[in-house]
């Protein structure tokens, strides 16, 4: 009997041991979570940043090839 309390408590111990270190990997997870949580929406930010620089210098340079092929195109005047 004695025997198997000291085998108990041993495998009670051994597994309190295991509880606690995997409570321990499970919050520094949850740490690097949170930690690549907020790079990714830092990342995104920059992305909708640039994308909508992109975008205007996309639109700026349309305008100014639209401006640059209107002075191309010849311009009549008929008088009436």
């Amino acid at each position: 009997m004695e025997s198997t309390n000291n085998s108990t408590r041993m495998q009670l111990v051994t597994t309190e041991s295991q509880v606690t270190t995997l409570e321990k990997e499970n919050s520094n997870l949850r740490r690097d979570k949170d930690i690549l949580t907020d790079h990714v929406a830092d990342l995104q930010r920059q992305v909708r940043r640039n994308t909508h620089c992109s975008v205007k210098n996309m639109q700026s340079d349309s305008l100014n090839n639209d401006i640059v092929a209107t002075k191309k195109i010849p311009f009549f005047v008929i008088a009436i």
